[in-house]
C-alpha cells in the first residue's frame, strides 16, 4: 500500500492506519509479506524456466544474485511481523522496506551499463560453463555494485516513520520508499522503439507476420553446410563485373534492415505484454516500488534487447545463435525468416561461371 509523490520522495509506504481519536492501528505488514510472496513465486518460476542461460552472463549473475536478496527482503520483513512488538514494528519494517527500496532504485544504471559491454564483449563466446576467469569478473562486478548501493544507502537514506493524515479522516503511519523510474522510462523507450522500426518497415511488416505464422516456431534451422572434394581454383572476373562490389554494399544493407525487423518483431512477440504493462504503470503515475519495479523479468527483457541489437549490429561476424544467453526468444529462427522471406535478389549475381583459364561458361559444370 504506497501512496504517490510526497516532499522529496517517490512514494509512502502505509504501514498502519487508525482513527484519529482511537489507539488502535490497523498493521499492513501482512500485505507487503503478500506482495512480497507473489513476487519470490514469480522469481522461482523465471529461475526455473531460464536456469540455462543464466549462468552465461552478468546479467544472468546478477539475475542469481538478486534472487537472493528478494529472499532477504521477505525474510527480513517475516520475521518482524512474527517478532512483532506494537511499538517497534512501524519503525523496524519501515526501516527494512526503506533501505531496501533505496538499495534497489540505484541498481539499473550500473547493470545497464555493465551488461551491454559484456554482451558486447563476449556475446560469440557465451557457452557454458563459462571460463573461469570471467566467472570470477562477473562475480566481482556483481559484488561491487551491490556493495555501492548498500554503502550509499547507509549514508544518505532516510527511514523515519511520518505521520499523516488521510482523506477518510484516518491517521496513518508512512514510511518514505523510493521507485525506480529508469526502470520503467526503459520500458517505454523499447515500446517507443519497435514503434519506429513498424513505421520505417511497415511495408515488409504483413509478409513477415505471415511467415512467422506459418513456419515451425519449435525446430531451429540448421544451415546448410556444401562440401566438395574437388580442388578450388579463383580467377577475377572481367571489369564489368567488378561493380557488382557496390551493388553488393546496397544489397548488404538492405539485408541489414530485413534482420532489424524480424529481430524486431520477434522481440516484441515475447516481451510487449511485459513492457505495456510497465509503461501503462508509468503514464498512469501508479506507486510502484522500486523493490518490485526491479524484477527478473526487467532484467531478463533486458538481456533479450542487449542481445538483439548486438547481434544485429555483428549479424556477419557472430555466426550461429544456439550459445546466446537467452532462453526467451529463438534469435536464429528470426534469422532464419529473413532470409527465407526475403532472398538476396538474384539479378545482381553473375549469370556465368568463370573457369580457371578466364573463359566464361554459359552450361553449368557437372560434379
Amino acid at each position: 500500500m504506497c501512496l504517490g509523490d510526497h516532499t522529496d520522495w517517490k512514494m509512502m509506504a502505509i504501514l498502519e492506519t487508525g482513527a484519529l481519536m482511537e489507539n488502535q492501528f490497523e498493521d499492513n505488514t501482512s500485505h507487503f509479506l503478500s506482495i512480497l510472496i507473489f513476487k519470490l513465486c514469480l522469481n522461482g518460476l523465471v529461475v526455473l524456466a531460464t536456469h540455462c542461460s543464466l549462468r552465461k552472463s552478468f546479467i544472468g549473475y546478477f539475475c542469481l544474485s538478486l534472487f537472493f536478496a528478494d529472499f532477504l527482503l521477505f525474510c527480513s520483513a517475516g520475521s518482524i511481523w512474527l517478532l512483532k512488538n506494537p511499538g517497534d514494528t512501524p519503525g523496524s519494517l519501515c526501516f527494512v522496506l526503506s533501505h531496501f527500496s533505496t538499495v534497489y532504485s540505484l541498481l539499473p544504471v550500473p547493470v545497464l551499463i555493465l551488461g551491454f559491454l559484456d554482451h558486447f564483449v563476449n556475446l560469440s563466446s557465451s557457452a557454458y560453463p563459462v571460463p573461469s576467469k570471467r566467472a570470477v569478473l562477473y562475480c566481482a562486478e556483481m559484488m561491487l555494485v551491490w556493495a555501492f548501493a548498500v554503502f550509499y544507502t547507509i549514508q544518505n537514506n532516510d527511514s523515519q516513520v511520518h505521520e499523516a493524515t488521510l482523506s477518510n479522516n484516518k491517521l496513518a503511519l508512512l514510511c518514505p520508499i523510493h521507485g525506480s523510474q529508469t526502470s520503467t522510462f526503459f520500458c517505454l523507450a523499447l515500446i517507443l522503439l519497435i514503434v519506429w522500426v513498424g513505421i520505417t518497415s511497415w511495408q515488409l511488416v504483413p509478409t513477415l507476420c505471415k511467415a512467422i505464422s506459418n513456419m515451425d516456431l519449435e525446430e531451429d534451422p540448421q544451415p546448410t553446410v556444401l562440401q566438395s572434394d574437388l580442388p578450388f581454383f579463383h580467377k577475377s572476373p572481367p571489369k564489368q563485373q567488378r561493380s557488382l562490389a557496390v551493388s553488393s554494399l546496397a544489397l548488404a544493407q538492405g539485408t541489414r534492415k530485413q534482420l532489424l525487423l524480424s529481430i524486431t518483431l520477434g522481440f516484441s512477440i515475447n516481451w510487449i505484454t511485459f513492457l505495456l504493462v510497465n509503461s501503462i504503470s508509468l503514464l498512469l503515475d501508479l506507486a510502484i516500488p522500486s523493490y518490485m519495479s526491479f524484477n527478473l523479468l526487467w532484467l531478463l527483457c533486458v538481456n533479450s534487447f542487449f542481445i538483439a541489437i548486438i547481434y544485429w549490429y555483428k549479424s556477419d561476424h557472430l555466426g550461429t545463435t544456439h550459445s546466446f544467453p537467452d532462453d526467451i526468444c529463438r534469435w536464429s529462427f528470426y534469422k532464419h525468416v529473413s532470409r527465407e522471406i526475403f532472398p538476396a535478389s538474384q539479378s545482381s549475381l553473375p549469370h556465368g561461371i568463370y573457369s580457371v583459364y578466364g573463359q566464361e561458361q554459359k552450361e553449368g559444370l557437372l560434379v
